[in-house]
């Protein structure tokens, strides 16, 4: 199969525009990332999604719009001058027709350049987009957040491709966030802004559970021993 990072300008120029057509990749989260966000966005854990349980998920996805291959990229790092002509930069192309294997294989390798021997993608990735050619679909991870936000045309294949892969809504994605902010409880500004960016079709009833889920989760968390929440 086709697999392959991107290693010359132009190529890296060809993707950069793709994901800054559809990324605003200089946000993090709980800001909007995506430029024109759709009715849903689902959910996954970001370690998911850089492992090879994700490929199939990835694969479909890209398939069920019509493209043959994704492109992968870290967005949080210089892709510019720092690169040295001979340098693997931070972004792969990897055919639809791959298998799990093959992702993992790409997530692992240690060939972009100040990798340092160790799997880029699986160990120095902090922020990731993925597209394709279309232009109809993207995700957006964030390491810190601890989640990959997917948006696509609302549809009912869409639907159906969530709940095949396990794909959650922000109501269970915030529970990522608030355990990526363990010793630091997630912040109400932050919780709002989440909310408002990513609940797309949510009900009240949604938002009534996920508010009172959020209070148990605090309480918990404050709860737990050895931890020190006496600045909050």
């Amino acid at each position: 199969m086709s697999e392959t990072f991107i290693s010359e300008r132009r190529e890296l120029a060809r993707v950069s525009t793709m994901v800054n057509d559809f990324f605003h990749v200089e946000r993090s989260f709980p800001s909007q990332v995506f430029k024109h966000p759709s009715r849903r966005t689902y959910f996954t854990r970001y370690g998911l999604s850089i492992s090879s349980e994700f490929w199939p998920a990835l694969s479909s996805l890209a398939e069920l719009h019509g493209d043959a291959a994704v492109y992968v990229s870290e967005v949080s790092h210089c892709l510019g001058d720092s690169f040295r002509a001979a340098d693997c930069y931070p972004a792969f192309k990897l055919d639809v027709r791959s298998g799990p294997d093959d992702y993992r294989r790409m997530m692992q390798s240690d060939r972009v350049a100040g990798s340092e021997g160790i799997g880029f993608f699986q160990f120095l990735s902090t922020k990731i987009a993925i597209t394709a050619t279309s232009g109809l679909w993207g995700c957006f991870g964030e390491r810190g957040a601890g989640i990959l936000a997917v948006i696509a045309p609302d549809t009912h294949e869409m639907w159906d491709w969530s709940r095949k892969h396990g794909l959650y809504s922000a109501y269970s994605a915030l529970e990522e966030l608030a355990f990526a902010y363990r010793s630091d409880l997630i912040p109400d500004d932050h919780i709002l802004e989440f909310i408002h960016n990513y609940r797309g079709g949510a009900c009240a009833q949604d938002l009534e559970r996920l508010a009172s889920s959020m209070w148990h989760m605090r309480a918990e968390l404050r709860s737990e021993p050895g931890e020190d929440f006496s600045n909050d």
